[in-house]
């Protein structure tokens, strides 16, 4: 049988080793995941009110220039 990225398939230690990598690699994995969404959100909600422009327009000279 071939061993399964060079762990033995009847040591139960090394399967043990195994699964344990695994689980930290999913964890960093979800980490990963999860810092991004959050930093995708806080892009969204910090930066999103400069998509709206609600500055003060500047009146027209042909408003200014009609006195009575």
């Amino acid at each position: 049988m071939k061993a399964k990225q060079g762990l033995a398939i009847g040591n139960p230690t090394a399967h043990a080793q195994g699964m344990q990598a695994k689980t930290s690699e999913g964890l960093e994995v979800l980490a990963a995941v999860v810092v991004t969404a959050g930093l995708v959100a806080g892009n969204l909600v910090l930066f999103s009110p400069l998509r709206v422009d609600n500055r003060v327009q500047p009146v027209p000279a042909a408003q200014t220039a009609e006195r009575p």
